[in-house]
């Protein structure tokens, strides 16, 4: 396999190999500016070795952020014509002072792995055509969610990561007002009825616009609004008593359960009211506000709705077995050895639910927030909170402001609260009856 750069030309034999630059180096570093970024072109042919799909490692020992236009993953054509291309950019770091340091072209050398995966073309579905963000998308997207400060002062800075760089999407549906079509990012895989992790081989197959043969799980890129695009917010629940221990006023169980939730009729077809209002005497909250429709606000074909697989609103229940902790050193733990949510029974007298529902969108749980962003996070060291980098999102029909969305999960310690991720990209506990979250809707395809 050759390996081309901007300056000279690299054979690979087997899978590793490394790459100098000669005098292609940052030069000494003052604070006048930014060293220009180093493009790198790595252009593979007759790679007959590696068949199916390979993956680019690259990395380097300088002190510098590499990234590409494809996260280092590229589909290899069967046969001895296969090829690829992938462009790097080298960017060097600056210190506090605002000072760029300088490297020696040896202390630029990548290290290239390439690695073989465990799929062939033949394995791949023909249903479904993914996309990636261009390039364009994915600075326009991180300038629109700003690199602002998250969780006390802990800063994105330049290890910020957003959504359109780290996932592939399909898109589906329409928004009724303009006519867009909704774009749905490829976040996990199905694992009898789990949501769990994209692996390796579906990371490569993804970024080259295949889906391999199996159920993926979809999750709006932005945060749908329930009303237009300045009002995104909707009560998670917004009928039950505010006395302990706060029962939703239809079915008798907790406010924060989400089989009988707000959200979940709303996502359901059901027109519903978004906001609240308190009835002092009664000291109960009461709906209120405009009435809203997921289905009359976002549309679908006969051909995208058949490809949407149903899912077991019982099965959300026994998949949710997130629980939150913390260690010595109040470090946030994330376990999942604990059983899942216990399916609600409603009181005598009260409305039924539903065990055997089948629905088509619904929230993530905290346990599926974990999995599906777990690669982009970090602790926030004033209060442990987990930070989702690529969860921050806007609002649909927007260009800028991140935006905060519920999970189906409830609060351990409040029966009117439920988890919720916040603008800055924390999992946290929110009152239901607030509308201040909105709704990142999810399904399987």
């Amino acid at each position: 396999a050759t390996v081309s750069t901007s300056t000279t030309p690299l054979e690979i034999r087997g899978a590793d190999a490394s790459l100098s630059f000669g005098d292609k180096y940052f030069s000494d570093l003052t604070t006048s500016g930014k060293p220009q970024d180093i493009k790198v072109v790595l252009n593979f042919t007759n790679v007959s070795e590696f068949n199916a799909i390979a993956q680019v490692q690259i990395t380097s020992t300088a002190n510098i952020n590499i990234t590409s236009d494809k996260e280092g993953l590229i589909l290899l054509k069967t046969g001895d014509d296969a090829s690829g291309s992938i462009t790097y950019t080298l960017s060097p770091i600056s210190n506090d002072q605002g000072e760029y340091e300088s490297f020696s072209a040896s202390e630029l050398t990548l290290n290239i792995n390439l690695l073989k995966a465990n799929y062939q073309e033949t394995s791949f579905r023909t249903d479904v055509t993914v996309k990636q963000f261009t390039q364009e998308e994915k600075a326009s997207i991180k300038q629109g969610l700003g690199d602002a400060a998250c969780c006390y002062d802990i800063p994105y800075g330049e290890q910020y990561k957003n959504y359109a760089e780290r996932f592939t999407y399909v898109e589906m549906g329409t928004e009724v007002a303009t006519g867009a079509k909704l774009r749905w990012l490829v976040v996990g895989v199905d694992n009898n009825g789990a949501v769990a992790a994209l692996t390796l081989d579906d990371k490569m197959a993804l970024s080259n616009g295949f889906m391999l043969n199996k159920d993926y799980y979809l999750l709006s890129e932005k945060v749908l609004y329930s009303e237009n695009a300045t009002n995104y917010g909707i009560a998670f629940q917004n009928e039950y008593s505010n006395t302990e221990p706060f029962l939703n006023t239809e079915y008798g169980v907790s406010a924060n359960d989400y089989a009988t939730s707000n959200v979940r009729k709303y996502l359901n077809g059901t027109s519903v009211k978004r906001d609240y209002e308190y009835d002092q005497t009664n000291n109960v909250y009461k709906s209120s506000g405009t009435q809203v429709g997921f289905a009359s606000t976002y549309t679908f074909t006969t051909e995208e709705t058949n490809k949407i697989k149903a899912r077991s609103i019982t099965q959300m229940y026994e998949t949710d077995t997130a629980r939150v902790t913390y260690d010595e050193d109040d470090n946030i733990i994330y376990s999942t050895a604990q059983t899942g949510q216990t399916f609600p029974t409603t009181q005598t007298g009260k409305a039924t639910i539903d065990s055997t529902a089948q629905d088509k969108f619904w929230l993530l749980s905290e346990t599926e927030l974990w999995t599906v962003f777990a690669e982009d996070t970090l602790i926030c060291d004033s209060d442990s909170w987990k930070v989702f980098m690529s969860a921050r999102t806007m609002v649909q029909g927007t260009t800028s402001g991140a935006a905060s969305w519920w999970l189906r999960s409830p609060s351990a310690s409040f029966a009117n609260s439920a988890r919720c991720l916040s603008v800055g990209g924390c999992s946290y506990g929110d009152y239901v009856e607030n509308a201040y979250a909105g709704v990142r809707a999810a399904f399987k395809i």
